[in-house]
């Protein structure tokens, strides 16, 4: 009951379902049937066995995140891997960066027959 004094709740707004056992086979049979249908180039095996536990362990939470507050558009998904993927690249690119010693100074003037 509300007063002048106590408002009325605000509604929440419906939320998207999520089918569990369609969003895990989803998220590992895709990327496994799109192996399978072109193995013969070779590199989509390489590409599952060094992308598919990052896309699964960073992957996942994000997508479980973004459904919770939004629908699910292909477009805006599609977008949304590729600003992880992006990000992702930003952050392993400057810990390279970090932890290196070789400077650019010192990596424009190496020569591999000087050695």
């Amino acid at each position: 009951m509300h007063t002048l004094i106590n408002p009325p709740p605000v509604p929440y707004p419906a939320r998207y379902i999520i089918n569990p056992v369609a969003f895990c086979l989803a998220l590992v049979g895709g990327p496994l049937i799109c192996t399978a249908l072109t193995f013969w180039i070779l590199i989509p095996i390489f590409a599952l066995v060094l992308g598919g536990p990052v896309y699964l362990v960073v992957g996942t939470p994000v997508l479980i995140w973004y459904l919770r507050r939004n629908d699910g558009e292909p477009g805006d998904l599609a977008f949304l891997a590729f600003m992880v993927m992006a990000a992702l690249l930003v952050l392993f690119v400057g810990f390279g960066f970090a932890t290196s010693k070789m400077t650019y100074w010192t990596a424009a003037s190496y020569s591999p027959r000087s050695a």
